[in-house]
């Protein structure tokens, strides 16, 4: 999710001379100024300069123009010129600092927000922005300080209730934020851009359906902007409402045809609704528009892994990792992808890289057991098991039921019977699992119980399951049985 900051120019003042003329060319400049008419602004201000070359205000409000047109080298030395005149006009510190802000040169930026609150410590303008800089660098404490401190000067300016509240968010401190998002909507209650930020943390509240009024809002009052559009898109999305979602990321897309993230969760829209072409098309667009986009990689490498094109999979989960060699997941992937091609050895490297990078990682534990299983490395996989039992994996079952399988292959039948049970109490309906007791029992010479529980699972076993039961070697010791030939018959 991202917030939007409003960063203040300054309003285009000058101060009182004695000499109307210039004044005059200085005021119809300004008039200019507000109307976004900045060539014919700067015209005047260059009258006003000619009359007058100290004239100090004509010289900073000249750099606020050539600012609004992008000239920021031009606004700087007007600031500079500006300065040099007038060593006490703060407005003008306040403007370059913007214009630094606007290069990136952001201890610049602070020294001249320092400077204009030097001179004037009411400004609560260059609070804000000050308070945005260190928004940006991470400093929320301090971020917030600036806020409360410009809205002690002015209760009434919205922006410092809209910035405060972002800043919240960013702490993770919701009811704040939102306390100041209202006050925000009170005092402006036509600004798109509070209601935005509102949905946003909503959003991270987990309360999608106010997100949604919110981004409703913002839309309503300014249908131009992409950001409330995609943010909804990703509620959509979160929610499983797919089209809704590519609906919004669309319009997204329609307004800014350069925005790589609308592209790359419109391509996770598609892929969750199966339209895994469709997705590809969209990952490759947002990795056209910014090539070291891991996520587009990896997201891409899902899709193709659906359509079962592995080698293409492996290619992207590949550049994931090129990109970010500690992305955890794009190494199981890939992993997973690797023993679906046999390249056991292969699959285990990747595993390994995952659990250095996490040794946390139980899905990583659990699936180089598996990867241990298919090379015959049955105390390794017990060993992985055991670890992903005791990182509590998501499918503990499933841990339980492959290492009782494996203490049952290299013979102590007491272990896998206390995990094989343990695993049928946490999932009595796998099918996978029912096939164990079965395979159990037979390990024990039980052909009774065996076919007991091979009749259990009839109605569960698919066609992998009934291979499983046919080729098993752990089957051998009932294969013969009319019971088994019984269950087995026709399959």
């Amino acid at each position: 999710m991202k917030h939007v900051f409003t960063i203040i120019i300054a309003v285009l003042l000058f101060l009182p001379s004695s000499c109307s003329t210039k004044e005059d060319y200085v005021s119809r400049g300004n008039t200019y100024a507000h109307e976004g008419q900045y060539d014919k602004a700067i015209e005047e201000y260059n009258t006003a300069i000619s009359i007058n070359p100290n004239h100090a205000d004509a010289y900073s409000n000249r750099g606020i123009a050539y600012g609004m047109k992008g000239q920021h080298d031009k606004a700087i030395e007007d600031f500079n010129t500006a300065i040099s005149i007038d060593p006490n006009l703060a407005q003008a510190y306040f403007n370059r600092g913007v214009i630094y802000g606007i290069k990136g040169q952001y201890d610049k930026e602070i020294e001249d927000y320092n400077k204009a609150i030097t001179i004037d410590p009411n400004y609560a303008k260059a609070y804000i922005n000050r308070g945005v800089v260190y928004h940006d660098n991470g400093q929320y404490d301090k971020a917030i300080e600036d806020y409360n401190k410009a809205i002690a000067i002015d209760p009434n300016l919205t922006e410092a209730y809209l910035n405060r509240g972002s800043t919240y968010n960013k702490k993770g401190k919701y009811d704040k934020a939102i306390e100041d998002f209202n006050k925000a909507i009170t005092l402006n209650p036509n600004d798109h851009e509070i209601y935005y930020n509102r949905g946003v943390t909503y959003a991270d509240k987990g309360q999608y359906d106010k997100a949604i009024e919110d981004y409703n809002k913002a839309i309503m009052i300014n249908p131009n902007i992409a950001l409330p559009y995609y943010n909804r898109g990703n509620i959509y999305t979160t929610k499983g409402q797919y089209d809704m979602a590519i609906e919004d990321y669309n319009r997204a897309i329609l307004i800014n045809p350069n925005f790589a993230d609308a592209y790359h969760n419109r391509g996770t829209a598609n892929n969750r609704r199966g339209q895994y072409d469709k997705g590809i098309e969209d990952y490759s667009k947002a990795i056209t528009m910014n090539p070291n986009n891991a996520e587009a990689y990896y997201d891409r490498g899902l899709a193709y892994a659906y359509k079962e094109q592995y080698d293409k999979a492996i290619k992207n989960f590949s550049k994931a990792i090129a990109i970010n060699p500690n992305y955890v997941v794009a190494y199981n992937n890939r992993a997973l992808i690797y023993s679906k091609k046999g390249q056991y050895d292969k699959a285990i490297a990747d595993y390994d890289r995952a659990i250095n990078i996490n040794p946390n990682d139980a899905l990583a534990y659990f699936n180089r057991g598996r990867a241990y299983d298919h090379k015959g490395q049955y105390d390794k996989a017990i060993k992985d098991y055991t670890k992903a039992i005791e990182l509590n994996h998501p499918n503990l079952a499933g841990a339980y039921n492959n290492r009782g399988l494996d203490y049952a292959l290299i013979g102590k039948i007491k272990e896998a019977e206390e995990d094989i049970k343990k695993a049928y109490e946490l999932n009595p309906d796998s099918a996978a699992i029912i096939s164990s007791m079965a395979e159990l029992f037979s390990l024990k010479n039980d052909t009774n119980k065996a076919c007991e529980w091979l009749r259990k699972g009839i109605e569960k076993y698919n066609n992998k399951t009934w291979n499983y039961i046919k080729t098993s070697k752990t089957f051998d010791n009932i294969r013969g049985s009319s019971c088994y030939n019984e269950i087995m018959s026709g399959r």
